[in-house]
């Protein structure tokens, strides 16, 4: 049904008509619920220069994903098991992630 909606407009508008945006910035996958905005592509961008602030923005928008890729079942003295992250693993991914950015 979107192509027989917009289909004499160029693809990249039909995008932004579908994912609710219409001015070229990003925007949420869903506007409620537990998706965020995605990043602007300046901050990508900035981001791939090696800009700190912009580096920090990417890092906390993907925190969460992090963070569940990093939990690791513990046992406490009770013998009851606990999930929680692990930091040394949580912060290889982070520093991956940084890597994968600034690579040229």
């Amino acid at each position: 049904m979107l192509f027989q909606k917009c289909h004499s407009a160029p693809p990249y508008k039909c995008f932004a008509e579908y994912a609710g945006t219409t001015d070229g910035e990003t925007g949420t996958k869903k506007s409620s619920g537990k998706y965020k905005h995605l990043p602007l592509l300046s901050v990508i961008e900035a981001a791939r220069a090696g800009v700190a602030d912009a580096m920090e923005q990417i890092l906390q928008h993907h925190d969460a994903y992090i963070n569940k890729l990093c939990l690791r079942t513990m046992v406490d003295e009770n013998g009851q098991p606990h999930k929680q992250v692990d930091p040394y693993i949580k912060g290889r991914l982070q520093s991956k992630l940084m890597q994968a950015f600034t690579k040229k």
